[in-house]
């Protein structure tokens, strides 16, 4: 028992430096809509949320009205494992995976409840 909790330590002191000298981080969120939109409000309360949150550790970067690109350049930004976020619907994804298009059925059913259940 000893020897185990002798190794933890060990194996815990070899990644403490990493974890205290962990840097800020910052994602980038593009997105089509203009400052001021419904959307731009969310995403600025939601950056505020994260950034209080995370106390200041985890922050987002807006860019609004297609700063980064069209949906599909930042789209396939992403794919190619660039540190950004685009905010896309349903429709447009299934583009790239046509199997999300079955997520695009908003009357599958009568009931909302009954739709979440059959997923």
């Amino acid at each position: 028992m000893s020897k185990i909790i002798a190794m933890l330590i060990t194996v815990s002191t070899f990644f403490l430096p990493s974890i205290i000298q962990a840097k800020p981080i910052s994602i980038k969120v593009a997105y089509e809509n203009n400052p001021g939109e419904p959307l731009d409000v969310v995403m600025r309360y939601w950056a505020d949320l994260l950034n209080k949150k995370s106390n200041g550790e985890i922050t987002l970067a807006l860019y609004p009205s297609s700063q980064l690109g069209s949906k599909q350049d930042v789209t396939e930004q992403a794919m190619m494992g660039m540190n950004v976020i685009t905010l896309s619907d349903v429709a447009f994804l299934a583009d790239y995976e046509p199997d999300l298009g079955i997520l695009f059925g908003p009357y599958l059913t009568d009931d909302p409840q009954k739709t979440v259940q059959n997923i």
